[in-house]
């Protein structure tokens, strides 16, 4: 049943042109809004006319968009559309972004983590679903979503954040790229290589054989952390070739026949004498002369090499 009261044509024409839009109306209960049907103001809760107000007056209020309640014009919140909320209305629908200091629809909001610049402390902050897409990533390590500016771009193409990239990674002093610390070999110089960098380019080290401090005409082909021993070669393009080839296949070339054996007497007699002799004997002194003996038949092996060039 509608409810209608007959309004006062003097009061009503005074307070309208003292407040554009404004009537008398009493205070309604159960009843959100009233229509100006001409003579009469009729109570119906889809009318742009306040009915809350208990100042005799209504107040210069409109339909918040909601449809479903009031607001003073003067207080009204609108979009960019134009739409006018209340207060309550607008905060349920829009949120404040604070990477391009708008507010935006609020079930487009992510919570990204930025570092503070002074303090260098984390700390999160509301970003619009669209600022994120521009100026934002998730981190493939933490799942977290981060500023740009906090990305550290892995080997492998993926995106880590600066403070799992910290725990959790490292650069690689081979080839300058940052991978997962569980991917990482330490060097006997004390740096840290990626394990893949270090399959393909670690451990070469042709050099040219000495044996007494004098060269031998021979090159030294080696891959540290193969497996694989040292092999001595006529030219350092061999042992560079013999390098190559391991790091590529992760086995040893086939030797051509007649090719001699890589590792010579001296290589495994320094061996021996650097690990004390067959368990420790030799460092414990069981065999006192086999020491200079060893160098004596070393240092002939040597001779006959430098003479047959």
């Amino acid at each position: 049943m509608q409810c209608i009261t007959r309004a006062c044509d003097d009061v009503a024409l005074t307070f309208r042109g003292r407040r554009r839009g404004a009537y008398v109306m009493p205070y309604v209960d159960y009843v959100d809004g009233a229509r100006d049907a001409g003579e009469y103001l009729v109570l119906d809760n889809s009318g742009d006319i306040a009915t809350d107000s208990t100042s005799g007056v209504s107040n210069n209020a409109v339909r918040c968009s909601c449809g479903e309640c009031h607001v003073d014009e003067d207080d009204a919140r609108c979009n960019d559309n134009g739409d006018m909320f209340c207060d309550e209305c607008y905060s349920e629908r829009y949120s404040w972004c604070e990477y391009y200091e708008e507010d935006y629809p609020a079930d487009g909001f992510r919570e990204v983590r930025v570092r503070r610049l002074l303090s260098g402390r984390w700390h999160t902050a509301m970003w619009s679903e669209d600022a994120f897409s521009y100026h934002g990533f998730t981190c493939a390590n933490n799942g977290h979503d981060y500023s740009d500016e906090h990305a550290v771009t892995m080997a492998d193409g993926e995106t880590w954040s600066q403070d799992a990239f910290e725990d959790e990674g490292f650069v690689c002093e081979g080839n300058s790229e940052c991978y997962p610390t569980d991917e990482a070999a330490q060097l006997e110089d004390g740096t840290y290589w990626s394990k893949e960098h270090f399959k393909y380019h670690g451990g070469a080290m042709a050099y040219a054989e000495k044996r007494d401090g004098k060269l031998t005409g021979r090159f030294i082909g080696e891959v540290k952390g193969s497996g694989f021993p040292k092999r001595a070669f006529d030219t350092k393009r061999a042992a560079e070739g013999h390098e190559a080839y391991i790091r590529a296949t992760g086995e040893e070339p086939p030797r051509a026949d007649g090719e001699a054996s890589g590792v010579t007497f001296r290589m495994v007699a320094t061996e021996l004498k650097e690990a004390g002799g067959p368990e420790g004997t030799w460092a414990r002194g069981k065999d006192p002369s086999v020491i200079s003996r060893l160098d004596f038949v070393c240092g002939l092996s040597s001779a006959r090499s430098t003479s047959s060039m």
